[in-house]
């Protein structure tokens, strides 16, 4: 059953109770588009806004907002000063060009605005430098190197040594440090065109890896606190705040984008947005809010299992994962004694899922994620869902649902957007198909021809005998239509297609690995194109899962 555990589990996410907010917005006079890199315990934001001449100017705003005082290091080109972190002395770190030299170099603004303290980072070039200032005067920041041959983060103490920082060989971006030498930022993993994670790095250098919730491509933190909560965005600029127990909530879209820049020790969150015309400042203030549950709008606060495909559509006999706010009293898995003999629960202290007037089966619920498995008599078109805690059922969401909707269990995006491994192991159910070293947390290997591997599927349709909705599968069964799975164009054999006994509504498929003929010249690196159809219906998009290495099985001798 470890698999099985695994699969249904990969998808939690372990939230907690989310924050609510009031916001006002902000534009310096005269600005076509106003951006904001920080802000203070104090309320002060810096930032720079544009004019209708298309002029970049610098500013630090008053923690009342009634004054903007302009941010120009003397000596520099003009136009050049940026302001791109504050600390709680007052004291602004950012960039310039010097006029004499031509030099991208940094610096430090003393919180009177009377020194200006430059400072050199090696091999600085367009696009890096300072992006957090701690109050003892470290200083956190990345290097794009003007040859574009280094991209990398930095440590400057207060005594001006630096400390390169890396990882994973990923383009790195320290973000924002706190007074304990925390440091939030995001990397690219797959280079320029790859997938944003946000981390954490400890001051002893460990990092936490983190992707917004209900989703599997990543997320910006751009800042941290003293608290230890940070905020960021993710790849469709739905912005966030998080607490340091891993709650969070998504903050409010004032617009077509909105980014947070900066999140003080009150809590609050300052940062911009797009209104489809020119960027705005904005300050998000904590609030008492209510206490209904909630399902948040963007990103979809309902959708498929993440780890089977997290599709922005449902339908009937598959797993969904619902997000927002108040949605449980606290978090839980369904235990064997919450059954009802064979029968899965629709409630767990007291939180249920309903779908157009149908109960839901329940296996997971906290305050910012319920996991439910969709009952069989939701109709394809549209379905209301709601969440009720208790005494209190939210506002109904509205979700487009399919009358089939496949899904293969996959590994998370790692560096490239376009592919996956699929979570397949070997019929030990202790060996993942993975390459050598993928992970240390259980053995792996690469797959050979003839292997037998074993897929796990969600919503792949009947099958006989009949498992009804919400039961667990007490024994073998077979798919009414047996699935197409290809390695590349050569089909391989299925010998196993049904419901994992044990399990709800999880499906096992085991193929034999075929063997694969490459075009002369050609071999397999890590990772063979998988595509699999189930009732004539494509799971998309084609992943991989890891074959043998080059100049073993997969190979075809030139001239053959």
């Amino acid at each position: 059953m470890k698999i099985v555990e695994w699969a249904l589990l990969l998808s939690v996410c372990g939230l907690g109770q989310a924050q609510t907010y009031s916001y006002s917005t902000f534009d310096p006079t005269g600005s076509t588009n106003t951006s904001v890199n920080g802000m203070n315990n104090a309320g002060q934001i810096v930032g720079a806004y544009r004019d209708a001449a298309g002029v970049t100017h610098n500013f630090l705003r008053s923690a009342d907002g009634s004054t903007y005082t302009a941010v120009v290091v003397p000596g520099s080109q003009p136009g050049t000063t940026t302001t791109d972190a504050i600390n709680n002395l007052g004291q602004i770190a950012g960039n310039y060009i010097d006029a004499s030299s031509g030099l991208f170099r940094s610096y430090i603004r003393s919180a009177d605005g009377s020194t200006f303290t430059p400072f050199d980072i090696p091999s600085l070039g367009p696009g890096g430098g300072p992006k957090g200032i701690n109050d003892h005067g470290v200083i956190t920041g990345s290097v794009v190197a003007a040859s574009a041959s280094a991209a990398y983060g930095f440590v400057r103490g207060a005594d001006g040594t630096f400390t390169t920082i890396n990882m994973f060989d990923a383009g790195i971006r320290p973000e924002a440090i706190d007074n304990n030498g925390d440091i939030a930022g995001f990397y690219i993993a797959g280079g320029s065109g790859g997938l944003d994670h946000g981390f954490l790095r400890s001051p002893a250098g460990a990092y936490t890896t983190f992707d917004l919730p209900g989703t599997d491509n990543g997320a910006r933190l751009v800042s941290i606190n003293n608290r230890g909560q940070v905020a960021g965005y993710g790849v469709n600029y739905n912005s966030f705040a998080g607490n340091a127990d891993g709650s969070f909530a998504m903050l409010s879209v004032l617009g077509d984008q909105t980014f947070a820049a900066a999140i003080n020790d009150s809590g609050y969150v300052a940062g911009y947005y797009g209104d489809g015309t020119m960027l705005h400042g904005f300050l998000a203030v904590p609030t008492t809010g209510s206490t209904q549950p909630a399902i948040r709008s963007l990103p979809a606060g309902v959708i498929s299992a993440v780890a089977f495909g997290g599709a922005s559509t449902i339908a009937p006999g598959a797993w969904i994962e619902i997000y927002g706010q108040n949605l449980a009293p606290a978090t839980r898995q369904w235990r064997t004694s919450d059954f009802t003999g064979n029968t899965a629960p629709t409630s767990l202290d007291g939180v249920k899922v309903s779908i157009n007037g149908s109960p839901a089966y329940v296996s997971y619920t906290s305050p910012g994620q319920v996991n439910a498995f969709v009952p069989g008599p939701v109709a394809a078109g549209s379905a209301q869902v709601t969440v009720t805690n208790g005494s209190q059922t939210g506002t109904p969401f509205t979700v487009a649902v399919k009358t089939f909707q496949p899904g293969m269990l996959a590994l998370p995006h790692a560096n490239n957007p376009q592919s996956q491994y699929l979570g397949a192991v070997f019929p030990d159910f202790v060996t993942y198909v993975l390459p050598p070293g993928y992970t240390t947390l259980v053995p792996t290997r690469r797959a050979m021809v003839g292997d037998t591997i074993v897929l796990f599927g969600v919503g792949l349709g009947p099958v006989t005998p009949d498992v009804p909705a919400g039961q667990v599968a007490a024994q073998a069964s077979n798919l009414q239509t047996l699935p197409q799975v290809l390695f590349g164009s050569v089909p391989a054999t299925v010998t196993y297609a049904g419901l994992m006994e044990g399990a709800v509504g999880l499906y096992q498929i085991n193929v034999v690995v075929p063997n694969i003929a490459m075009p002369a010249g050609q071999t397999f690196n890590d990772s063979v194109p998988i595509y699999i159809q189930v009732n004539g219906v494509p799971v998309m998009p084609p992943l991989t899962f890891a074959s043998s290495g080059p100049g073993t099985y997969f190979t075809l001798p030139v001239g053959q």
